[in-house]
């Protein structure tokens, strides 16, 4: 809520902690309160420490960690929480999306001049560094293999309305003697409008993406298509470019994407269900069956406003589902 943050537990709907943000009209206090006086832009969550941090992205280009209680207040207020770590100046242009890893090693950020980071987070300093983005970066999304096959991608959304793929274990992608040249080791092409969602399934075989030309895309990253290097006789190995394999007209601007769990009993099954959810400007969150592009469910955001205050009222929409 522009510079502050209410921290939630779900299973009690008890507020657990707060971050305090500073009034325009008490700035000449922020050296004394250590508070940052600029709106968050980004939130994300760190589970590889003990308690689990809260990383907040901040207009002034400041990244700062907040340890989260381990256990709920006793009173009926909750603390204000204190950073533990401040990394000044991490972009030159205002974050707008951060997420972490899998393992919550990584964070990565992206930010409205087109540069996305990745950071360690213990450590505190950047790992890898991705340009070239034609706009804004609208959406991060880390790709691990759950398997032995070592799969570690970042997958980027821009306004110039495409979908990237770069390699992290690509030695040119390392912000340290990598040079920054990394190119994406595939682009994806299919939107119209700005890409505000991506997610990859758990094999890494199927990868959604969204955005506001209200559809979502489906992509079979195995391929279809492949390239190789003729040139004499050297041998390179082919390089799997996606496939686009279905489009789902979802009839409102998607804000927010992601795959839910492959159901168990039909894990590797022939026809296996995959099941995506969109939120968008209509206040919906609606339930996609992949592969068939059909409606598998819907449920309503914003209740109790009749039609002709929906239409009057633009805060109805979803702008992040989790």
């Amino acid at each position: 809520m522009g510079e502050e943050v209410l921290v939630t537990e779900i299973s009690t709907g008890l507020r657990i902690a707060r971050i305090k943000g500073v009034s325009p009209l008490c700035q000449g206090m922020r050296a004394l309160t250590r508070q940052d006086t600029t709106a968050i832009t980004s939130l994300s969550l760190s589970y590889h420490t003990s308690p689990p941090t809260l990383i907040t992205c901040h207009m002034s280009m400041m990244i700062r960690y907040y340890p989260l209680p381990s256990s709920p207040p006793l009173g009926s207020h909750p603390p204000f929480l204190s950073y533990t770590r401040a990394l000044p100046k991490a972009h030159t242009a205002p974050i707008l999306v951060s997420t972490t890893s899998p393992d919550d090693t990584l964070l990565a950020t992206g930010s409205s001049d087109g540069v996305v980071k990745v950071w360690d987070l213990e450590g505190g300093y950047v790992t890898h560094m991705f340009r070239g983005h034609g706009g804004p970066v609208s959406a991060v999304k880390f790709n691990y293999s759950s398997d032995g096959d070592k799969r570690m991608e970042l997958f980027t959304g821009s306004t110039d309305a495409r979908g990237r793929i770069f390699d992290l274990k690509d030695p040119s992608a390392r912000a340290v003697g990598g040079g920054n040249a990394a190119k994406p080791k595939a682009v994806l092409e299919g939107h119209v409008s700005t890409v505000r969602g991506i997610d990859v399934t758990e094999d890494g075989r199927w990868a959604v993406t969204a955005g506001r030309d209200k559809v979502v895309l489906v992509w079979d990253l195995s391929g279809g298509d492949s390239s190789a290097s003729k040139k004499g006789k050297s041998k390179v190995k082919d390089v799997i470019q996606p496939k686009l394999v279905q489009t789902i007209i979802c009839e409102e601007q998607v804000e927010s994407l992601g795959l839910l769990p492959l159901e168990q009993d039909v894990v590797g099954a022939k026809g296996s269900r995959i099941r995506c959810w969109t939120g968008g400007d209509k206040g919906l969150v609606r339930i996609w069956d992949v592969l068939k592009a059909e409606l598998a469910g819907s449920m309503h955001g914003v209740e109790g406003v009749d039609e002709v205050e929906a239409e009057e009222d633009e805060q109805r929409g979803i702008i992040q589902v989790l």
